[in-house]
């Protein structure tokens, strides 16, 4: 089955990855598509952060 993603306006955060994870991007005019990274809530601080670099690895390959 072929995956298709739309971008109505923007897709940034989880929404350029879930795009990104598509065999297909379908975007209007002017839209923009932003980029991404993988984050995490600290449980020390709950501050949100960037994931340590293994999991960064780790997302960087399955989205290839």
């Amino acid at each position: 089955m072929k995956t298709v993603a739309y971008v109505h306006n923007k897709a940034i955060s989880a929404g350029a990855m879930i795009a990104l994870a598509c065999q297909e991007i379908v975007m209007r005019r002017h839209t923009t598509i932003g980029d991404c990274q993988a984050i995490m809530i600290s449980p020390q601080t709950r501050t949100i952060e960037p994931a340590p670099e293994k999991i960064q690895t780790n997302v960087r390959a399955v989205m290839r």
